[in-house]
């Protein structure tokens, strides 16, 4: 059986962001930066990367197979196109939505003795019960950094 509370904590980061962006003014925060220098596009970039590349890992380590060579960080060859046409920080979140989407249904797929094998992953020998822990800590880091550049947007 998955793990429902890391199940329900990836939903959670993905609703509240969605919560968050949607329907606010993004253009009144485009040149804002996070304490770290970072725009939003540049952390919800990171996050759907991340997140995409992500899964795949949780693939091949859900079938037995070894995932370092994963790299998080990397764009996936189908966004490649999509980012050299201007991407808006709501298609990125979109993105990043669609790939949590896939992550959530190889992990409902999985069991316990799958979960809980450890494996090369993208962050080292873990099981990808604790690489999935990995992803949430990373992405409350991320939505910490959002927060910052939403809480410099004028007051409307």
């Amino acid at each position: 059986m998955p793990d429902q509370e890391i199940m329900n904590e990836m939903i959670e980061i993905y609703r509240e962001l969605n919560m968050k962006l949607r329907g606010m003014d993004l253009l009144s925060i485009k040149d804002q930066k996070a304490d770290n220098g970072e725009s939003l596009q540049d952390i919800l970039q990171r996050m759907r990367n991340r997140e995409y590349n992500a899964s795949q890992a949780i693939k091949f380590m859900s079938l037995g197979d070894d995932a370092s060579q994963v790299d998080e960080s990397a764009n996936a060859a189908v966004l490649d196109e999509l980012i050299a046409t201007g991407v808006t920080p709501i298609i990125m979140l979109s993105q990043f939505g669609t790939a949590r989407e896939a992550t959530l249904s190889l992990l409902q797929q999985a069991d316990d003795e799958t979960i809980d094998q450890e494996i090369g992953s993208p962050r080292g020998k873990m099981s990808i019960r604790q690489y999935c822990r990995e992803l949430i800590n990373a992405d409350r880091e991320d939505q910490k950094m959002i927060e910052q550049i939403v809480e410099k947007a004028p007051a409307s």
